[in-house]
């Protein structure tokens, strides 16, 4: 909000009465910058001195201008201060911890103001002056009439709240804010619960209990609230719950302790008091961790960039012997700082692109604009840098979150985080990612235009860039992060019938959209952060969830193990107790929900409420009648495949030989779900436009082909495909039914450039620059990690809910390497003791790379003795001579490999026909061959252990090259395992 001068010099007056605010001079500067060499000990540092924001110049050389007392910052007088920035010492927000007076006469880094701003324990924000808002009783949202009485009576009961403390300490001064977990109490702390609950039962019960860490709990409600739900509603889960608060206030931990003695959960909870950053407890175990409303008070380091060099420069902040702030900017970057800069160069995000072009472009315009002749000849000059107008507008780099990041996965490795927070705010300062930087007053909030301010009267409170942040999070973890909205989430798993109103207005939805809508009170504007939140988004990060992707197109991948709709009962029986579940009644709010993209195959419940909303009751009963299962296009069609038991091997082996059906996706492989991943995130990331006729490029042997041939078909794209002349006719041939264009060239090496991968490649960026309206996308399906992705989000999580979680070895072969990578990559952590093995054909090299290390035997396999193109199996889709980025993701958790010959996948074909009746391709015979010869290796007959693998092709893809070779069957039933095995006795 805009105040008038008069206002803030009210509000500082009252600041001057504490002896730390106290001023006796008024020395400040403007700009001094002091260029020196670049080369020996000392650095160019430049500095940008700010005009003390909280002191009163009555100096009477200097001229006042109003009434005020306030002097313009372009009326104080320049002193140049790099001497005293030299001499004074480098401090940190943590060797501030014990002081009681803020500091003078030292220098930090941006990020140690703000920690020290926002967390001293005797004067930091949070320590010293944050209340947050609690409701007397929750809000009977039935009975109010619409939005705007909710309004009125959140107002009502807010200015209730502020008088009742106003009779205990009078204090205009007061920092009080509000959450949704206290708005909207206990319905907002029970969407959480469930979303937990849910995900809990799947991946950890009953070998684990439920741990679930939350960050700055503020009053302890949404704890209370939380374990409120299990207590009620699933008492055998709620008897294994440990909720474990890490709370840096001392103030906020003895309000937690209040609230969990007389909510009845002291068994189930332990409070923390420190730092997470102090965490030193290695937790082994999973765990959930809840972080909702804190990153926006991580501690951002302040970067400007040269406009000459476009190189970024480190800033400081001096506070001189008065308290006066002067912001002070070297070319030697901190290691956290370069440790930032160096990961987001590794991260592909086009909003940060434009805003650093934006902020480059503007702060040039305004040097010329603003500066005159004067400045159009410094410029011109473009000697080292003297002016501040040459350094950019600032940008702020989330250094504190990656720290955090870095520390889950270090402290708890096995975590599941939840966060939510804002991802834009208004009344921002100036700069990329700026925050806002804002007080109360009187019960009026006050947004300054200034980073530096009296530490501990201001909050600091930054915007999250969510799609930095999870690509961030997936580069250090190898983790996945999903964006959702606030109200996307609360629609599936909060009962909303309890916060409708009469009008079916629901506020836990609409305030929550976006900021512009935010509710304001007509004659006290509620301006607090939190309301902020109305264009918050939330972000799940798990070690199990499945995308990254915001758009709305994902609805039906939100959260682990989704059905499109309808549902079955699941019944999970253990010895600690029985747990059945089902989904809750949808009957509104089904037709917002776009189902087209169902690749997480299993949702327990998926709590979709609308007007009459949905039972909350987490046993018994069957879907209801009219239940919708409709897929929307093809893409809903991907994923969900069966897990079939092989009963002829698992009758011989006295194992049970379970496969997935993966022949049964709609384009007939797992390569549906690789290419939807990869088209999804090309639209995500820009480079794709559906409908555009964009051209979308795959170097292929065939598989990955036709399965983007059906997406981009449905999506509005072109397909190009590149494929070795020696792959099955039948193959071209359907992809040309399907109105791709196929390009058969002569398989070669992949150093050479017509190799059919490198040749898509360069087709594909030859389209893009020849063309204005098309453009080109290279797949890339080798290297780019949406294909392990796609089945760690989604065949992974299929494997583990069908079986139940119980699986003794997993088997499959590597072409590109993102099935085995992706599911062995989600199977291991949840099951260790799992054996992992690569089927590997005759002619591939894999095999040695995960026996040895090596990609060729140094005895049998020297240069020279064999061909490195593929062309020495008949088998296709899997094995390859050399490593990829997606084989890699995933082979260190490989426990084994096993040699396949053609013969012997040619025998295990013809077997599986006669005995089980299935027709299977190249690919799936080496696999079941693997499994076979698995449990002989390893002594497992008649054990009863469980083997999973793959059927990845039908052999209706492979009549012209394998299935000739395997010939017809016939009337017989004579081929045996004894055969098959006997044939691979001689290896190639």
């Amino acid at each position: 909000m805009d105040l008038s001068q008069a206002l803030l010099s009210s509000l500082f007056r009252q600041l001057f009465r504490h002896p730390a605010c106290r001023r006796r001079a008024s020395t400040t500067a403007t700009t001094a910058l002091r260029s020196r060499p670049r080369e020996g000990p000392s650095v160019p540092r430049f500095s940008l001195h700010h005009p003390p924001r909280r002191r009163l110049h009555t100096s009477p050389a200097l001229r006042v201008v109003s009434d005020t007392g306030w002097l313009p910052r372009d009326k104080l007088p320049a002193v140049d201060l790099t001497e005293e920035f030299n001499r004074v010492p480098l401090v940190t927000a943590a060797s501030l911890q014990k002081r009681r007076e803020r500091p003078r006469m030292v220098k930090m880094l941006v990020r140690d103001y703000i920690d020290d701003a926002l967390y001293n324990p005797n004067y930091g924000y949070f320590s010293k002056e944050a209340v947050i808002f609690n409701t007397v009783q929750p809000f009977d949202f039935n009975r109010l009439k619409n939005d705007a009485a909710f309004t009125h009576a959140f107002a009502r009961q807010y200015r209730d709240f502020e008088d009742k403390l106003d009779e205990e300490s009078p204090n205009e001064l007061r920092q009080l804010w509000h959450t949704p977990t206290e708005l909207f109490r206990p319905f907002y702390g029970e969407a959480l619960a469930r979303y937990l609950y849910e995900n809990y039962v799947i991946d950890l019960y009953p070998e684990y209990d439920l741990v679930v860490y939350e960050m700055g709990a503020g009053n302890g409600t949404l704890m209370v609230n939380m374990l409120d739900w299990l207590r009620e509603n699933v008492p055998e889960v709620y008897v294994r719950t440990q909720f474990k608060i890490v709370e840096i206030s001392k103030r906020m931990v003895e309000q937690q302790m209040r609230a969990v003695e007389r909510s009845g959960h002291v068994a189930h909870v332990e409070v923390i008091n420190r730092s997470v950053f102090e965490f030193d407890t290695y937790v082994a175990n999973p765990c959930y961790f809840l972080a909702l409303e804190v990153f926006d008070n991580f501690a951002h380091d302040m970067i400007r960039y040269d406009l000459e060099t476009q190189q970024p420069l480190q800033g400081y902040l001096l506070i001189d012997r008065e308290g006066d702030f002067h912001e002070f900017f070297t070319r030697e970057l901190e290691p956290r700082t370069r440790r930032y800069l160096e990961l987001r160069r590794r991260i592909d995000n086009p909003a940060h692109d434009r805003a650093f072009g934006n902020v480059i472009a503007r702060s040039f315009a305004d040097t010329i604009r603003n500066g005159g002749l004067w400045s159009r000849l410094k410029w011109a000059m473009r000697r080292r840098v003297w002016f501040s107008e040459n350094l950019s507008a600032p940008e702020f780099i989330p250094t504190k979150a990656m720290e955090f990041l870095e520390l889950l996965n270090s402290r708890f490795p096995h975590h599941r985080l939840l966060m939510s927070d804002f991802n834009q705010l208004p009344d921002a300062i100036e700069g990329i990612n700026a925050p806002v930087v804002q007080t109360r007053y009187r019960r009026d909030t006050i947004a300054v235009k200034q980073l530096f301010v009296h530490q501990g009267y201001f909050d600091i409170l930054f915007p999250t860039d969510f799609v930095e942040l999870a690509k961030m999070y997936e580069l250090l973890s190898g983790k996945f992060a999903r964006v959702e909205t606030h109200e996307k989430f609360m629609r599936s798993w909060a009962e909303l019938a309890h916060t409708t109103t009469r009008s079916k207005e629901n506020p836990l939805l609409t305030w929550y959209q976006n900021a512009m809508s935010s509710p304001w009170l007509p004659q006290r504007p509620l301006a607090l952060a939190s309301l902020g939140f109305a264009a918050g988004i939330l972000v799940t990060i798990t070690l199990q969830l499945l995308l990254l992707h915001p758009n709305d197109q994902y609805t039906n991948r939100q959260y682990p193990y989704t059905y499109p709709h309808g549902e079955v009962d699941e019944e999970d029986d253990d010895e600690r107790g029985k747990i059945t579940l089902k989904r809750a009644d949808t009957n509104a709010s089904i037709a917002s929900r776009r189902s087209s993209l169902a690749f997480v195959p299993i949702a327990l419940r998926n709590f979709v409420s609308g007007g009459g909303g949905g039972s909350s009751s987490i046993s018994g009963g069957e879907v209801g009648k009219g239940t919708e299962d409709i897929k929307n296009g093809i893409e809903g069609c991907i994923g969900n495949t069966p897990l079939v038991r092989i009963r002829s091997l698992s009758e011989y082996l006295g194992c049970e030989v379970l496969a997935k059906a993966e022949f049964l996706n709609p384009g007939g492989s797992p390569k549906d779900r690789v290419a939807l991943s990869i088209i999804l995130k090309a639209e995500q990331d820009g480079k794709l436009r559906p409908f555009s006729g964009d051209k979308v490029f795959e170097g292929t042997v065939g598989s990955t082909g036709v399965s983007l041939a059906h997406i981009c078909r449905a999506r509005g794209y072109l397909a190009h495909i590149c494929m070795p002349s020696d792959q099955s006719a039948e193959k071209s041939s359907l992809l040309l039914k399907l109105g791709a264009e196929v390009e058969r060239v002569s398989p070669a090496s992949i150093v050479d450039p017509r190799q059919f991968v490198n040749l898509a490649k360069s087709r594909a960026r030859t389209l893009t620059l020849s063309s204005s309206l098309s453009r080109g996308f290279f797949a890339d399906q080798f290297e780019n990690e949406a294909n392990w992705r796609a089945h760690f989000e989604s065949t992974g999580p299929e494997i583990y809910r069908q079986c139940g979680g119980r699986l003794d070895a997993f088997v499959a072969g590597a072409g590109t390497g993102g099935t085995i990578s992706g599911v062995v990559k989600y199977l291991k952590p949840r099951i260790p003791n799992l054996t992992a093995v690569l089927a590997d054909p005759q002619g591939s090299g894999l095999l040695n790379k995960v026996k040895y290390g090596v990609m060729f035997n140094e005895l049998t396999e020297r240069e020279g003795t064999r061909r490195r193109a593929q062309v020495d199996t008949i088998v296709e889709g899997i094995g390859i001579n050399r490593v990829t980025a997606n084989f890699e993701a995933g082979r260190t958790l490989l426990d084994d490999a096993i040699r396949v010959t053609d013969e012997e996948a040619c025998l295990m074909a013809r077997y599986l026909v006669e005995q089980d009746g299935l027709f299977v391709g190249s690919s799936s015979a080496v696999n079941c061959v693997a499994a076979v010869k698995l449990v002989k290796e390893r002594g497992w007959e008649n054990s009863g252990k469980r083997i999973v693998t793959i059927l990845c092709d039908s052999g209706s893809r492979h009549l012209s090259k394998f299935w000739a070779q395997v010939g017809d069957i016939g009337g017989n039933w004579d081929t045996t395992i004894e055969q098959i095995l006997q044939a691979g006795a001689k290896e190639p």
